[in-house]
């Protein structure tokens, strides 16, 4: 087999095209989703701000089924405030699953118009991460009409 001058000029002059190519498929996300991913980058605590909002929705709502996050509409972090504190306003939707499932992290929404539930919640919470600790000072919310979306 006798190999030729310039026989791989052509899959290395495909290459850059292809990694543009694969640059491209990240970009799918919206605009509110990216800017939402960028500042939980730059805030690693408010994903557990969120989840231990999310856990004590569920602890105190009067309902058999757990509800999961269905979009965080807003958050920010409270200036000047040590320790951290994010206020954050997120919308929460009824799961098929049962609070005393183990995993309802990872549950699908319900539905059906009969079973299906949403509510926009406003959370503050403070977090201490050096104890691990997480406090609740604010929670509002209302349920949001079937209608609505």
């Amino acid at each position: 087999m006798s190999w030729r001058p310039g026989s791989w000029a052509l899959p290395w002059a495909l290459l850059p095209l292809l990694s543009f190519q694969f640059l491209s498929i990240h970009t799918w996300c919206s605009e509110e989703e990216r800017e939402i991913l960028s500042i939980q980058s730059k805030y690693p605590l408010f994903s557990a701000a969120v989840g231990f909002a999310l856990e004590v929705f569920n602890q105190q709502m009067q309902d058999e089924y757990a509800y999961g996050l269905e979009r965080t509409l807003q958050f920010w972090k409270e200036e000047k405030i040590f320790p951290t504190v994010f206020s954050m306003e997120l919308r929460l939707h009824r799961t098929l699953c049962k609070k005393t499932e183990k995993d309802i992290e990872n549950c699908p929404f319900q539905e059906s118009p009969e079973l299906s539930r949403s509510f926009t919640c406003f959370f503050t919470v403070r977090t201490l991460p050096w104890m691990t600790k997480f406090d609740l000072f604010n929670k509002t919310c209302s349920e949001v009409s079937p209608d609505a979306d």
